[in-house]
């Protein structure tokens, strides 16, 4: 449930939890496939704001 409260500025929370090999109550096994397609969201988003 901290996931879904938790603000966008703690986003590092999953993959951290993935590295240590801690549960992910929300996303469960697909925790490690989430954080990369995430990860690739923000940097596009990113790089489309800054252009």
């Amino acid at each position: 449930m901290l996931i879904t409260i938790v603000p966008l500025g703690f986003i590092s929370t999953v993959p951290v939890a993935v590295l240590l090999d801690k549960p992910v109550p929300l996303l469960g096994a697909a925790a490690s496939f989430a954080c990369l397609l995430a990860g690739s969201i923000m940097t596009l988003f990113a790089m489309l704001h800054w252009r």
